[in-house]
């Protein structure tokens, strides 16, 4: 925990990585804490929670619509600011677990994506070669004709009712 006094010299401090802003809306200097929470969310990254004397509504409404996590109406207790702190960790704690989550769905929708096509690329090969020859060629895309083989071969069409038409000269 880390405290500054003018509104300026926390200001200078936004660069750092805060997880948790708790100012007041009154600050000496030039820099007010609604200046601050301003500067705060444009650099993004921390919480703010504002506190003040005598706040009118529409300044709460205000700081509430500009991004503060909360805001304390001073004097208040001890426990009324711990509670603040640790319900805005538990949101920070929550908001990355979240973004965790929607990170390894999007690699599980890529990789399901990927195994869809695959199939489907199977099903197809099925249908005219060995499923050795499909295993083979699935497992190596990008290079599976340097390993083909060239072999002559016979092949007789018995039972195939007028299949003739369609069969070209195979060498």
């Amino acid at each position: 925990m880390e405290t500054c006094t003018p509104g300026e010299e926390a200001a200078a401090r936004l660069g750092e990585p805060w997880d948790i802003v708790v100012t007041d809306v009154s600050l000496p200097g030039g820099l007010d804490g609604m200046a601050l929470l301003h500067w705060i969310k444009i650099l993004g990254g921390a919480d703010v929670i504002l506190m003040a004397s005598n706040p009118q509504l529409e300044l709460t409404i205000k700081a509430l619509r500009e991004g503060a996590y909360d805001f304390l109406v001073k004097p208040f207790p001890v426990l009324a600011l711990v509670n603040a702190v640790q319900r805005c960790g538990e949101k920070r704690n929550l908001s990355v677990a979240l973004s965790r989550e929607r990170h390894l769905r999007g690699e599980l929708d890529v990789v399901h994506a990927e195994l869809d096509r695959m199939k489907k690329v199977s099903e197809t090969f099925g249908q005219f070669m060995t499923p050795e020859v499909a295993k083979f060629v699935l497992e190596h895309p990008p290079d599976f004709m340097r390993f083909g083989q060239h072999h002559i071969v016979s092949v007789m069409f018995a039972d195939v009712r007028s299949f003739t038409p369609f069969i070209g000269r195979v060498t």
